[in-house]
């Protein structure tokens, strides 16, 4: 018990949980604040519903992730998703699947991305562009 918060002993009367060699046995549902585990625990069980769906782990790039079979990508800060895609259904296949256990909202017109407001080129196909569909993921 001496790592859990003082705060959360109390709030869910663990003193009274413990078992006799002195663990306390718990499910977690959601992610449990205030514990340095719930940010690990939260994406472990995110990867496991991507990858049942097909998606996975770039081998070369950290933080980016492919579907095995269709065109899309992406990169997931915190809660924010950008996403890059060739054809909505693909897009629509991603946010579907994430809706599985989570509330998404979606910015469609991928002007914003972990809180910043992206341009796209106005000129040239050889400018910097930000062709993504940014998605955010209550979790």
């Amino acid at each position: 018990m001496s790592d859990i918060p003082e705060e959360i002993i109390l709030e869910f009367k663990l003193r009274d949980k413990v078992s006799k060699e002195g663990s306390i046995y718990i499910m977690a549902i959601r992610g449990m604040y205030g514990l340095p585990q719930s940010g690990l625990l939260a994406n472990e069980l995110l990867e496991k519903l991507l990858n049942k769906n097909g998606y996975y782990k770039s081998k070369y790039i950290l933080g980016l992730l492919k579907h095995e079979l269709r065109p899309i990508q992406f990169t997931l800060v915190v809660d924010d998703f950008g996403v890059k895609y060739v054809g909505e259904e693909h897009a629509q296949h991603l946010k579907k699947a994430l809706e599985k256990d989570y509330t998404v909202t979606s910015e469609w017109d991928g002007r914003r991305y972990i809180g910043i407001t992206l341009s796209t080129g106005t000129t040239k196909d050889t400018e910097c562009t930000f062709p993504c569909q940014a998605m955010s993921a209550k979790l």
